[in-house]
């Protein structure tokens, strides 16, 4: 199956405005620092620049689509054989790619999703409206998706283009 959200006791929190919303965005904030730390591993990797710049180059390469796919992966391939800080540099590069994808799409402010927590903290909506939105979230969801998947995508890549750069 997929993520399942994680059963708390509203009650047990302290603050019940920024409670819930702190709770939810503990899971983009430990996928961000799990990015961070891999990056970090990435940066002290004991490799040269031009061979972290050549794998990241291809790698970019078969996430971004276009072209053949076989062709982009098998160049990706060939630059991650030949020693083993290549193969994990490319593995932390997915590492940071899947972290930062998560935590990124688990902030758009759409419920189900924990940045509609966020978004519920930060302008008043009656009890009603809120209800709604938790009701036909999934529908929305696939809305915003289907029509904004280009804004999601370059705020996604501006955040990820971030943590690669930091890695090498």
């Amino acid at each position: 199956g997929w993520a399942k959200p994680v059963p708390y006791n509203p009650y047990n929190l302290r603050n019940q405005k920024w409670g819930p919303t702190l709770v939810a965005l503990a899971g983009p904030g430990i996928n961000l620092l799990l990015a961070t730390i891999a990056a970090l591993i990435a940066k002290i990797l004991p490799m040269t620049y031009l061979a972290k710049i050549d794998i990241m180059d291809r790698f970019v390469g078969v996430i971004s689509g276009g072209g053949n796919f076989l062709d982009r992966f098998a160049l990706l391939a060939e630059a991650l054989s030949g020693s083993f800080a290549n193969v994990f540099f490319g593995l932390l590069l997915l590492v940071i790619f899947w972290n930062v994808v998560l935590a990124c799409f688990n902030l758009l402010p759409v419920p189900p999703l924990d940045g509609s927590k966020l978004l519920y903290a930060l302008v008043p909506l009656r009890e009603r409206t809120v209800f709604f939105l938790e009701q036909y979230g999934l529908f929305v969801l696939i809305f915003v998706i289907f029509f904004f998947s280009t804004y999601i995508s370059i705020f996604i890549n501006f955040v990820l283009s971030l943590f690669l750069r930091f890695s090498l």
